[in-house]
């Protein structure tokens, strides 16, 4: 009983925090032992033409950490020089000290993005400022990979 009543002080804890920064959120119905959202975190500085960035975030009660995953940040062509997008990702991973940008691959392969922050026991560190220091960070590094990939085409002729 204590278990679930813990989750649902955190639920809506979680859900407070997303009304208090006009983050448009749907709890996703996924059968496990997490809180599952499906967010649209308001684009700041210059992702602003963005207007929303669309993410899955969960609180993992396994290890009592929220975790942030950003798919399709950048979707890669086959005119895309490979290298040079490794190249920038492992430049951007090593500058920041967290969050991470990764390449799937397949018929369409992509950069994503996945951090996780750890909110200590029983999730006692869970804040509003943490949560969005989550967010904000993750702003600043898509913007550094922008930038960087620009240079790239730039430099590339495309």
């Amino acid at each position: 009983m204590e278990n679930n009543t813990n989750k649902l002080e955190i639920e809506k804890q979680i859900e407070k925090i997303f009304i208090e920064n006009k983050i448009i959120y749907r709890k996703l119905p996924i059968d496990d032992n997490d809180l599952n959202y499906f967010i649209q975190i308001p684009a700041i500085g210059d992702l602003k033409p963005l207007k929303r960035i669309h993410a899955y975030f969960y609180a993992d009660f396994d290890d009592n950490t929220i975790n942030l995953i950003i798919p399709n940040v950048y979707k890669i062509s086959d005119k895309d020089d490979i290298s040079y997008i490794l190249e920038i990702i492992n430049k951007t991973n090593l500058k920041n000290a967290v969050g991470l940008f990764a390449i799937t691959e397949g018929e369409e392969s992509q950069i994503i993005y996945r951090d996780d922050v750890n909110c200590g026991e029983n999730f006692c560190n869970l804040s509003n400022k943490l949560v969005m220091a989550q967010f904000a960070l993750f702003t600043t590094q898509l913007s550094y990979l922008f930038e960087q990939l620009d240079k790239g085409n730039k430099k590339h002729g495309d």
